[in-house]
């Protein structure tokens, strides 16, 4: 009897994977076609970002980066028509911390009032949960960025902003802690 249920068990296998031609289960897989967008968002997200990437007269739109708050996946481009404000931080930079609560103003009127504006900001912190803590600790609304270990290791010296038009490109960088009325002044906003 045992044999009989080996050989049967044997049989079925058999039958089981043997070719058969011209069937679906045959006809050999090929990958979807992602559209040519998806291709360049995956592209931007594997590329390498440093400090170049932020210089006077760079263009944003070609940066791809995810949110370390939502994890969405944040394509620069989809900013066209409104200034960008990247600013970048540390969690160990007092006077970058203490440029939130000015930043988050600039947030709230030009951004979520005046929708003239995005608000981004890049953490170069190597520790993504201690950004997450001061950003709940501090009440930022604005997106926060981890920078790529490219960036990270950039050197950028830190409080730093960069400036940019409604086509992307940078029109001014800054090191160093501004209030609320040189943040304006800088993004062109008076």
């Amino acid at each position: 009897m045992r044999s009989f249920i080996v050989l049967a068990l044997s049989c079925c296998f058999l039958f089981a994977c043997t070719k058969k031609e011209g069937t679906a289960e045959n006809t050999p897989m090929t990958q979807p076609k992602f559209p040519e967008a998806i291709e360049q968002v995956d592209k931007a997200l594997e590329r390498d970002l440093t400090d170049t990437d932020f210089q006077k007269g760079k263009n944003l739109h070609g940066i791809v980066l995810k949110s370390l708050v939502t994890g969405k996946t944040l394509n620069f481009a989809d900013y066209k028509g409104k200034k960008i404000i990247v600013d970048f931080w540390s969690s160990w930079c007092i006077p970058c911390i203490e440029m939130f609560p000015d930043i988050e103003k600039i947030k709230k009127e030009y951004e979520d009032g005046k929708g003239t504006v995005k608000v981004l900001s890049i953490s170069v912190d190597p520790m993504p949960g201690k950004v997450l803590e001061i950003a709940k600790e501090k009440g930022i609304t604005f997106e926060v960025i981890q920078a790529p270990e490219s960036l990270q290791n950039a050197g950028i010296l830190l409080p730093f902003t960069a400036f940019a038009d409604e086509n992307g490109v940078i029109k001014e960088t800054t090191n160093g802690k501004h209030s609320y009325a040189e943040i304006k002044k800088f993004a062109g906003l008076n």
